[in-house]
This record gives C-alpha cells, sequence and structure tokens, in this order.
C-alpha cells in the first residue's frame, strides 16, 4: 500500500536530533513498527544504527496519530545521522510479524542535518552527563584523616609502663643502664614525674646511659626493713627508704 508523506519535522520535545515524519493514509493501531529505509542506486542501500548495509535491516520506531488522524514515526538521531538534505528515500513499514504495512518515498529536506561528535558510535549516547562532584568541606576531610592515623601511646607511658614493672620478681636478662655521670646538672630538681610516678635524677640518667648493667637483687639499706630489693631501685618500694649510693653501685 502507498502512502503519502505530508511533512518532516524537529522532535522538539525529545532534542537535538530526533525528527518527526508525518503521512496520511495509513491505518494501524499500533504503537511500536518496525522500519527499513533505501536509497536506490547503491551498493549499500539500507540504513542501519551503524551506517549502511548491504542487507535490509528492520529497525524499532515509535508511531502516534495526531489531531488530523496523519500518522507520525519518531526517528532517532542514530539514524537521522546517516540522512542526507535533497536526497530521496524509500521507508517500509511493518508490524511485530513482519506484514507489510505499507511504504512511501520522501526527499529528505526541511530539518536541519544532525552530525554527532566526531569519534561517537553509530549508537549514539543520549544519557545526560554525570553529575559534577560536590566540592569536598575541609573540616569533614579533617574528620576523615584523623581517624586513619594510628594511636601511637606517648614513649613517657612506656617508661612508666617499664618502672613500674621493677618489683621484687625474680632477676631476669633484662639489660638496665648505669649511670655515667654521678651528677647530671640538666635535671636539677630533687624529683622528676614521667607518667605521674616520681623518678630520682639518678634514675633518668641512668635510663639515658649508654652503658648497660644487668638486675640484681641486693638488700635493703634501711637496717629495719633490710628486705631484698633491685639494684636498680633507688628507692625501697617496701619501706621508702633511699638507697645509699655505693649499695646500688654494687
Amino acid at each position: 500500500m502507498k502512502l503519502k508523506v505530508i511533512k518532516i519535522s524537529v522532535a522538539k520535545d525529545h532534542g537535538h536530533g530526533w525528527i518527526n515524519v508525518e503521512f496520511s493514509d495509513f491505518e494501524n493501531s499500533l504503537s511500536s513498527l518496525y522500519l527499513i529505509i533505501e536509497r536506490t542506486g547503491h551498493s549499500e542501500q539500507f540504513v542501519s544504527d551503524t551506517g549502511w548495509r548491504v542487507s535490509e535491516t528492520k529497525i524499532e520506531v515509535n508511531c502516534t496519530t495526531n489531531e488530523s488522524g496523519h500518522s507520525i514515526i519518531l526517528l532517532p538521531p542514530s539514524i537521522v545521522q546517516f540522512l542526507q538534505t535533497n536526497y530521496n528515500y524509500i521507508f517500509y513499514l511493518y508490524d511485530i510479524s513482519s506484514n507489510n504495512l505499507g511504504k512511501f518515498v520522501i526527499s529528505w529536506r526541511g530539518v536541519p542535518s544532525f552530525k554527532p561528535q566526531p569519534n561517537s558510535k553509530g549508537i549514539l549516547n543520549l544519557s545526560p552527563p554525570p553529575p559534577e562532584p560536590k566540592p569536598i568541606d575541609p573540616f569533614v576531610l579533617s574528620q576523615s584523616v584523623s581517624t586513619q592515623i594510628k594511636r601511637v601511646e606517648p614513649e613517657s607511658v612506656q617508661v612508666d609502663n617499664v618502672l613500674n614493672n621493677l618489683t621484687a620478681e625474680e632477676p631476669s636478662n633484662l639489660l638496665f643502664p648505669r649511670l655515667s655521670q654521678p651528677d647530671l646538672d640538666i635535671f636539677n630538681p630533687d624529683n622528676f614525674s614521667i607518667g605521674g610516678t616520681e623518678i630520682a635524677p639518678k634514675a633518668i640518667g641512668a635510663l639515658l646511659s649508654l652503658e648497660p648493667i644487668k638486675k640484681l637483687r641486693i638488700r635493703c639499706s634501711n637496717p629495719k626493713c633490710n628486705l631484698e630489693i633491685l639494684n636498680t631501685m633507688p628507692k625501697c618500694p617496701f619501706c621508702g627508704h633511699i638507697q645509699l649510693e655505693q649499695n646500688l653501685s654494687n
């Protein structure tokens, strides 16, 4: 059945590259049809969404009816890009069962040509561009970075733990530094605190010296106590008596 072309126009409500083809004398209630577009006189005479081919290619299109009773098929940009101005084409319409519903000859004119961006594919990606990334809040970024920083226990706490372990347990092979200088002027206060524990200046000096000594058992220099303590203890943990220097050096 031969159909009559009314006009071709830009489908403004669909965006750039979409074209409406209006024709009459067509009786059909289907909203989805199949279309074959042919250009005669060419070796590759049938259009597809990737270009012109030798074999027939059916293209699925939407079909509607306007107030005048005319039918309108909507051509996507992936097909419009291959149709050239002032060229004649033959349109064949089919239903889903491949029944021939009619054809018409159309001269492609009256609408702007559409060409995709260079290096784009035949099937156009018409989805909207991805949203721009939101700016990062400096406060949120600093909070995220701070949670990834590993907490390091202060050295003073580690020293405090070592000193608290110096009780009257059995001697071990642990090496402790011996005081290399009898007086350290940099520690003038009578008592120095590490981790909340008061440490005598000589004990601090002992920690800083490079000369190691072994931890040994000795007796408290207080005659009333005389209990066993370690030679690295400047103060007896039982009676609190300050040990004599010669007693510590033994």
